[in-house]
């Protein structure tokens, strides 16, 4: 039977990418007055529900009927144009037009609802109603209107990502789970689609919007555990100039102070330039609590020629905070912490979580025509953070309990590149939305110490103990012998098919991906130490990550959904475990999604609606 299915389904495609209508196809560049392409501009015939949307550089593509239509181009802060077009069965038209600025409605410009575009994460430029996964994509309308600068905050907002907590207090790395599984550090963090790790708090001021891809995104990404993606989109420089000084203050002394400038850098407004740049200071509720972050970032765009364009962003963070590693319950339970009061700081305030990081993107596109585009990435970046503080043991009857500390420093290199090409093209009737690509990721990391706890002394929950003399600084060296490592690589493939004057879309896509972790053991350094006489450990293991989606149109503005996809993670071996001899190649947990759903905009764009369903399976859980 399910034979008899698949080649029913294959007949009928046959016949419908055969079939010889009475069609022909439109196609142009959409460019603003500075000669800039226009990205999701909305191309509608008018009349019909027929429409698609311009890509990065400007360009559209559409199939329709033989006749007479009104062509309808417009988008958010341009002046809506009307053309008169005749379409000639079997032949390709040709309509380009420049867009002139809307004075009074970029005033009250606001992306909102599901008509917002997520081209990064799904690396594809598609509308979010057209993709058959949940995706929610938070933009400058809610940061703004919120006034808030963490991504804990910002959470709130973010149906299905919940804050978890942080490392080591306010101001230093946080951690947040999706649809019930916590997010991996080393996995599950993006910025502009390429992986970053999640030591710090990343998000800064010059982020555009965030996306959260929920489900497995395997296909796309690789090993991650199966909640979701986070994206950080940045800012991009812009043709014309602009600045923002800012200057926010709040509870617990909070003082924050940002800029963000952007303009040209020549008359032609091919190379532009823009600046974020933001300083913070603020205490906590908690005694004695407090933290500093500063951060900026210098961006560059420039296009070279109507064809080839190149952006430069680098990224400069800081950040240190005391360090609070929070209560202990006097008896151990949730309501034995109701006897204390929620500013009582029980840690030593000389204990600080630093963090530094730089970072590096370069990305080169070029379009091969009129509907193709190749992309190019790469990325560095070098990570320094140290954690040093305490923890505590559960306290006596009389509130005495140990701190025990800790403290070490890590070094971490990332770097990453990949290239992928995205086009439309038809086959007969059915319209095609093609990505295909590959990219390699590589993390070296190393530690002094993996922050081994000693005791440090005994305190009391009444009186507990404040050190007045600054303790002593974890070395910054020597490092452990190993470098620990993550290597990922894979070549990606996905279609989706649009029929029916795209009502009905079929998406398909498949990854072969590679990843190899674990730790390499500098032998020469080896004697004398714990580690001596161990050898590498990395586990590499190859996997194949499929997903398949469908997507119903029932009407412009409401699409109902179904997918399945897999996701996998890659498990290095504990080299402390007693059973590590057992373990010492673990298997991949594999997961999987089944999904359904509805997505609908409403009140003219302003709203957007979406409900799903799913369930999440995990194969071969190890840790």
């Amino acid at each position: 039977m399910r034979t008899i299915l698949l080649a029913l389904v294959l007949i009928l495609l046959i016949f419908i990418a055969n079939a010889q209508e009475n069609s022909a196809i439109i196609t142009g560049k959409i460019i603003d007055s500075n000669g800039l392409g226009l990205s999701h501009v909305q191309i509608v015939l008018e009349g019909t529900n027929q429409g698609t949307i311009t890509d990065e550089s400007g360009y559209y593509l559409l199939k329709a009927e033989s006749g007479k239509y009104i062509l309808i181009i417009k988008s958010i802060g341009y002046i809506t144009e009307r053309r008169p077009i005749d379409l000639i069965s079997g032949e390709t038209s040709t309509l380009s037009l420049s867009l002139s600025k809307d004075v009074y409605a970029l005033q009250e410009v606001i992306v909102s609802g599901l008509k917002f575009k997520s081209a990064t994460a799904t690396k594809t430029l598609m509308e979010l109603q057209d993709i058959p996964q949940s995706i929610l994509v938070l933009g400058q309308k809610t940061i703004r209107q919120q006034a808030v600068f963490d991504l804990s905050t910002l959470s709130r907002n973010i149906s299905g990502l919940n804050f978890t907590g942080n490392y080591s207090g306010a101001g230093s790395s946080q951690f947040f789970n999706a649809r019930g599984f916590d997010l991996n550090d080393s996995q599950n963090y993006r910025l502009n689609g390429i992986m970053i790790w999640n030591l710090g708090n990343n998000y800064s001021d010059n982020i555009e919007q965030i996306e959260l891809l929920k489900g497995p995104s395997s296909v796309l990404f690789g090993d991650a555990t199966p909640g979701g993606v986070i994206n950080f989109v940045t800012k991009k420089p812009l043709p014309e100039f602009m600045a923002e000084l800012s200057f926010k203050t709040g509870s617990w002394e909070l003082l924050r102070p940002s800029l963000d400038i952007t303009g040209p850098l020549n008359k032609r407004k091919s190379l532009r330039y823009r600046l974020n740049t933001s300083y913070e200071q603020m205490n906590s509720f908690r005694d004695l609590v407090s933290s500093k972050r500063s951060f900026i970032a210098p961006t560059l765009s420039w296009d070279i020629n109507n064809k080839l364009s190149l952006n430069l962003e680098t990224v400069f963070k800081r950040s240190e905070a005391i360090d609070d590693a929070g209560l202990v319950s006097p008896d151990g339970t949730i309501s034995g912490l109701k006897n204390l009061r929620p500013d009582l700081y029980l840690g030593d305030p000389g204990r600080k979580y630093l963090y530094s990081d730089q970072t590096s993107f370069l990305t080169a596109k070029y379009d091969l025509g009129k509907t193709w585009k190749i992309k190019g990435s790469g990325f560095y970046g070098l990570t320094k953070n140290r954690p040093f503080g305490l923890w505590f043991d559960q306290p006596d009857y009389q509130g005495n309990f140990a701190r025990r500390a800790y403290g070490y420093h890590q070094r971490s290199g990332n770097g990453s590149a990949s290239i992928e090409a995205n086009g439309e093209f038809y086959t007969g009737s059915i319209k095609h939305n093609l990505l295909i690509g590959a990219e390699y990721q590589s993390t070296r990391y190393r530690y002094t110490n993996e922050g081994a706890l000693s005791l440090l002394d005994t305190s009391n929950l009444v009186k507990p103990i404040i050190n007045n003399i600054p303790p002593i600084q974890p070395a910054e060296k020597p490092f452990r012998p190993y470098i620990s490592l993550i290597t990922r690589s894979g070549i990606f493939f996905q279609d989706q098919l649009m029929l029916f004057k795209d009502k009905l879309q079929f998406s398909a896509g498949i990854r072969a991906g590679k990843t190899s972790q674990g730790n390499h053991y500098y032998q020469d350094l080896l004697a004398g130490t714990d580690f001596e006489g161990y050898v590498d450990n990395i586990i590499s293991k190859n996997v194949i990550s499929p997903r398949l989606g469908l997507v119903y149109k029932t009407s412009h503005w409401t699409s109902i959904y179904g997918s399945w996809s897999e996701g996998y993670e890659i498990n290095s071996p504990d080299i402390f475990a007693k059973n590590f001899l057992k373990y010492a190649s673990p298997p991949a947990t594999i997961s999987n999604q089944l999904e359904f759903g509805i997505k609908s905009n409403i009140l003219k764009n302003k709203l957007g609606l979406s409900l799903s369903v799913f369930e999440i399976n995990k194969h071969k859980p190890y840790g």
